[in-house]
């Protein structure tokens, strides 16, 4: 859905179980790796961030696989949690992935389409899982020849 009718709160946020899931501390806590290919990665600041002071980005320069992962831990395994991101594609790159792996269960991977250069929110819900954590893969994977992929505003929490 367009971020101009987000559904994310400043209390949902404050319940966030990722640690700097809205980059405002660069890209401490998260792991950057490419897969494939030749990526750079960015935390952008100002007017180009969602939400806070700064975002990342994932930019294209030789085509291939990149992510930005994210890991809440201690998680309690008789609930279940929800996802929420903001992405934004730019300069044509046409599509960003999410991927989400729940504590020993498989990855579940989506596809997220052009945004033509504006933010869009992206929710998962009802996510179970069988270990205390969730990984959250933020990646830019083969398509894109060039242009960038924005995240912002990555937050985990349970569902009530």
């Amino acid at each position: 859905m367009p971020c101009t009718r987000d559904v994310v709160t400043d209390g949902l946020r404050s319940r966030n179980l990722l640690k700097n899931g809205d980059f405002e501390d660069g890209l401490d806590h998260v792991t950057e790796s490419i897969m494939q290919g030749d990526y750079r990665f960015d935390v952008l600041k100002g007017a180009q961030a969602y939400h806070g002071k700064k975002c990342a980005a994932i930019t294209v320069v030789e085509r291939g696989w990149a992510r930005l992962v994210l890991t809440a831990t201690g998680l309690d395994t008789t609930k279940k949690y929800a996802i929420y991101c903001a992405c934004k594609t730019e300069g044509g790159a046409e599509m960003g992935n999410l991927w989400y792996v729940p504590g020993g269960r498989p990855a579940e991977f989506f596809t997220l389409g052009d945004t033509h250069g504006e933010w869009y929110r992206v929710v998962f819900r009802n996510i179970e899982i069988y270990q205390d954590a969730l990984g959250v893969y933020l990646t830019l994977q083969y398509t894109p020849t060039k242009g960038r992929v924005l995240w912002d505003d990555v937050i985990v929490v349970p569902e009530e």
